[in-house]
């Protein structure tokens, strides 16, 4: 057994065996009273993060079920402990599984497309794993078979790990062009990011992304699609286009640099960046969360101060794990390819907001939520507007404008944390102005797992769920 991917089936269960119906109350309609606050974190809530970890670690050993059995029985006697520190406690609990030290070449423990991914790893200065470190992502360039893991490492990752960074620069599984900007390449930085996670103490809320070239391209279509997951992001001579930045406005709480030489022509034609930035102008993006520099008389490349300015820039930054606005909008690429291949993984889940369903899923069917919680305590507004993306008649035209198409969001679910809602107050939401839902929310113990364990995020968790219709 080993890190949090293994073990989250034995947590769902451990909390599922000993849960109180008072506290951890059955999905689906509201309760009948409002319920008991939660009791304070203690002895008893300590008592639950010993035997949470007895229990992971002989089940894990063999020869130990009794052992691992006597730590369950000991765990279904203790009353539950507080939701809101439930996350803190496992991961206090998976600091046991966490390595002190470790090799600078790695393999992901689980192939990604039935294909073997290796990555290059450094860890900073001091490390230990008893505290939460920041993580770095370095995506390298190159193309059709080319690509090296250690020319990312070199670029970026040397920037960030002296600031105190685990750096982790993967290579791609496959040396094409736009190995980074796919599917495929979507799911070895989740699953690295993920499988880092589960094996080195990382901070949840300064994990950052950055490459150039291919690995431009990259970092910028991870932090759209994946805008709760990092802190800041950096696209490097990336050739970002017009016509993907129908979904920049998942980055309304994650900021974006892009750096761009005047003089790159055929590689990443600047062209295609101006177009971008104008449409981002268009699209009335505010100036802090999204930075685009040019660099007077450079070419394809990523001259050392420029690194060192994005570097410092970008370490500024640090994530919201629940931002008050949240905006939501499904990427459209590669037909109903996303929704296909990637799901709630790709850009339809940003924070807490996440769209399940859309009536359609071609380019020409995007969808979009936007979330506010209200001045009331425990309001939450939800809007469905229109999908603005750039239109123009090819990369290199600056003559953009801006198109909007009706949003197809059919089901849209609204994930709810103590952090910043009362669930023992009724929770109200409103829909393009009109109430859909007035009522207690029930803690689920299986959704609040599920999330912690799909991503290895300990520091975003979610301990309930409402999911509303539009039609």
């Amino acid at each position: 057994m080993r890190g949090i991917s293994a073990s989250a089936v034995c947590i769902a269960a451990i909390l599922l065996a000993f849960q109180a119906p008072a506290a951890f109350p059955q999905s689906g309609g509201a309760d009948p009273a409002p319920r008991k606050p939660d009791p304070p974190l203690g002895s008893k809530s300590a008592a639950f993060a010993k035997n949470v970890g007895m229990y992971l670690y002989y089940k894990s050993m063999p020869g130990s079920e009794d052992k691992a059995l006597k730590a369950l029985e000991e765990l279904k006697a203790l009353e539950t402990c507080n939701w809101k520190g439930i996350a803190e406690l496992l991961n206090k609990t998976f600091l046991g599984f966490r390595k002190s030290q470790g090799k600078y070449r790695n393999k992901l423990e689980e192939k990604v497309d039935g294909l073997s991914v290796e990555y290059l790893l450094d860890l900073p200065r001091g490390y230990n794993p008893r505290k939460a470190w920041p993580l770095a992502i370095a995506l390298h360039g190159g193309g059709a078979g080319s690509g090296d893991a250690g020319e990312a490492m070199s670029t970026f990752g040397s920037l960030m790990g002296p600031k105190g960074a685990i750096v982790a620069a993967p290579l791609a599984p496959e040396l094409i062009d736009g190995a980074w900007n796919c599917p495929r390449g979507f799911r070895v930085v989740r699953q690295l990011i993920k499988e880092i996670s589960e094996t080195w103490h990382v901070d949840g809320n300064r994990v950052y992304i950055g490459g150039h070239s291919m690995g431009g391209y990259g970092s910028y279509f991870e932090a759209v699609w994946w805008p709760d997951r990092f802190a800041a992001a950096l696209s490097s001579a990336g050739g970002i286009t017009a016509g993907s930045v129908c979904d920049f406005e998942n980055l309304y709480n994650t900021p974006l640099y892009v750096i761009h030489g005047t003089e790159d022509a055929t590689q990443a034609p600047i062209e295609f960046v101006r177009a971008a930035d104008k449409a981002v102008s268009l699209l009335g993006l505010k100036p802090r969360f999204y930075s685009y520099v040019e660099i007077p008389g450079e070419g394809h490349s990523f001259p050392d101060k420029w690194r060192r300015d994005a570097a410092d820039a970008m370490w500024k930054h640090e994530r919201d794990p629940y931002p008050k606005k949240v905006v939501c909008v499904c990427p459209n690429y590669w037909s109903s390819e996303p929704s296909r291949a990637m799901g709630n993984e790709a850009g339809s889940r940003s924070f807490w907001v996440e769209i399940i369903e859309r009536s359609g899923a071609d380019f020409n069917s995007p969808a979009k939520a936007i979330a506010e919680w209200g001045k009331e305590p425990n309001t939450i507004h939800v809007t469905t507007p229109p999908v603005r993306r750039a239109k123009h008649k090819e990369a290199r035209d600056v003559n953009v404008s801006i198109q909007e198409l009706p949003s197809t969001a059919v089901r849209i679910g609204i994930c709810i944390s103590e952090d910043f809602a009362d669930l023992s107050k009724p929770v109200k939401i409103f829909l393009n102005g009109a109430p859909v839902f007035n009522g207690l929310v029930n803690r689920s113990a299986d959704f609040l797992v599920e999330n912690l364990c799909a991503t290895g995020d300990l520091a975003m968790p979610f301990s309930a769920r409402v999911v509303i219709k539009t039609r």
